[in-house]
């Protein structure tokens, strides 16, 4: 989501009134609120740092403002944290596991160091999707972001009903090695989109299909209008040349215009935001996968999952999209396959 869009949904849930001005937003706080965030009652709100002035607050990733923004939506959302209770996971040879599982494409060595045992955070995230065209469809994806890696994970990773998998409240602090909590939401809502889309697949394919179908029509009936302006040109006293070109450009403008508006008609436009969170914290096995290309080195962790019995895929570092196949640039991005071009 745009950090200027959240803070305006957030700040006007919490009662405050926000106005559009140029790239950023007025804001007149409650008196209670400004105190809590420790701004100005009227604040004016800006996505990048250079655009600050004396009374501008800058709200994009990364910044201070955003931070405190994020801590005060996590006072309103509906969070629930949970503590899996299991036995630690017997240590095994997780380099030999990593190398059976997963497959990097690198010009520099990579090496696997030992395991160790750990715990790890996990959001469980619910989203609401909405994808409004010429009808609308609306439903709830779900799925789990581990928050070292921000590889993503089905959301029943932890099946329901397992007598011996037991959920017990708390684990509230975020494991070991977490990523910055704007960087987990970033890739959550990264892989809501994904998710949602492939909810959504019936639906925009029923789209096209409509769209091709009324698309076929169009051509056919202007056609026939073509064909029976060239048709006039035999019978009768038939219009000069200048006159067919003139009421041949008015037919083709015409179906242009409305080919436009069939494009319009089924534009689809998907919306997701969040509707539960769940924080996980879980005992795990992990170990670095170490990349080197010349004089640069980059650790990776590398988890292996005791509810899976499997290493947990890895994300790309371009589009966040989870993987066991990876290409690694010279820079040590890793990179999956639809990304590796750009990178």
């Amino acid at each position: 989501m745009d950090p200027l869009l959240f803070a305006a949904e957030l700040l006007e849930h919490e009662g405050a009134v926000v106005e559009p001005r140029g790239p950023g937003l007025d804001v007149l706080l409650p008196s209670e609120l400004a105190g809590r965030l420790g701004w100005q009652e009227e604040t004016h709100l800006v996505p990048r740092a250079s655009e600050e002035g004396e009374a501008a607050r800058c709200v994009g990733y990364g910044t201070t403002g955003l931070e405190q923004l994020l801590d005060l939506g996590k006072l309103r959302g509906s969070i629930v944290c949970f503590r899996l209770e299991i036995a630690p996971p017997a240590m095994r040879d997780l380099a030999a596991d990593a190398r059976r599982s997963l497959r990097f494409h690198a010009k520099g060595p990579i090496g696997f160091g030992s395991s160790i045992r750990s715990f790890a955070s996990y959001l469980r995230l619910h989203y609401v999707y909405e994808a409004v065209s010429e009808e609308s469809r609306e439903g709830l994806c779900s799925f789990a972001v581990n928050e070292s890696t921000l590889a993503a994970l089905p959301a029943d990773f932890i099946p329901a009903g397992d007598p011996s998998l037991i959920l017990r409240p708390g684990g509230v602090e975020a494991g070991p090695g977490a990523q910055r909590v704007e960087r987990v939401l970033q890739a959550a809502h990264r892989e809501a989109c994904r998710e949602s889309l492939r909810h959504l697949a019936a639906f925009l394919a029923s789209l096209d299909r409509r769209r091709a179908r009324d698309r076929d029509r169009l051509h056919a009936y202007y056609e026939s209008l073509a064909e029976e302006i060239h048709l006039r040109k035999g019978r009768g006293r038939p219009p000069g040349e200048a006159r067919v070109e003139e009421r041949m450009a008015a037919l083709r403008a015409e179906f242009d215009r409305k080919i436009r508006d069939l494009d319009v008609r089924y534009a689809v436009r998907v919306r997701v935001r969040p509707a539960a969170i769940e924080r996980i914290t879980m005992p795990i096995l992990q170990c670095a996968c170490d990349l080197r290309w010349k004089r640069a080195e980059r650790a990776v962790p590398v988890v292996w999952n005791p509810i899976l019995h499997d290493i947990e895929p890895l994300a790309c570092d371009g589009c966040g999209a989870a993987g066991k196949e990876m290409f690694v640039s010279e820079d040590l991005a890793i990179r999956c396959d639809d990304c590796r071009e750009g990178g």
